[in-house]
């Protein structure tokens, strides 16, 4: 699925009519473009999706900050930090030992820490449409038309329908990402392996 056809669908669900050419004039294109990214990291954010993680050693900084060892560069690409791992692959739990920042010259954010990180585990902005399971889109495409009806006077009443129903696919296509996952993993399932629920404080 490209990202014409990601567009269309979720147009769809509204009945606004198909996209042709989606870099034309369209009023219609114009406004799933203006709406894509932030949709699609809003989506990505819910969840450790097993299809858009990366692991990564993150870059020094060469920023100080009082109170803190040590400060790394928050990658660009990373939409969700999940996972902190020292030198030996342990889980780092950074709770109260850790900060974000802005870095001074205000390009990047910082991570600032008491323990060092050898690797990150993150959710990437993986905006490709061709990448996403099934289930992910079809959630996807109901976030980008609540935000289309939104935009639109006319449909503003169909807005929340389009979320709910957003809420809940969601939820249905992370259930089926830890399903798939968990089938390379024994009976005991988390053993030596965990995520967190959320942010990373």
């Amino acid at each position: 699925m490209d990202k014409t056809q990601f567009y269309n669908m979720s147009l769809g669900l509204i009945s606004h009519g198909e996209i042709i050419d989606i870099s034309g004039n369209d009023p219609k294109a114009q406004k799933c473009r203006l709406y894509f990214d932030p949709v699609v990291e809003t989506a990505l954010s819910y969840y450790n999706w097993s299809f858009a993680r990366k692991m990564k050693t993150p870059a020094m900084s060469a920023e100080t900050y009082d109170g803190f060892k040590y400060c790394y560069v928050y990658p660009n690409e990373a939409v969700t930090i999940w996972q902190f791992r020292d030198e030996d692959g342990n889980l780092l739990d950074l709770n109260g030992n850790a900060a974000i920042v802005l870095s001074e010259n205000e390009a990047s954010r910082l991570i600032l820490s008491n323990y060092k990180i050898s690797k990150l585990i993150f959710t990437t902005k993986l905006l490709n449409p061709e990448m996403w399971p099934a289930a992910f889109a079809e959630a996807t495409s109901y976030l980008l038309a609540n935000k289309v009806c939104e935009a639109i006077a006319a449909l503003k009443k169909e807005a929340q329908s389009k979320y709910e129903q957003y809420a809940s696919l969601i939820e249905m296509a992370k259930s089926y990402d830890v399903e798939n996952e968990l089938k390379f993993f024994d009976k005991n399932l988390h053993e030596g392996y965990k995520i967190y629920n959320g942010g990373i404080f």
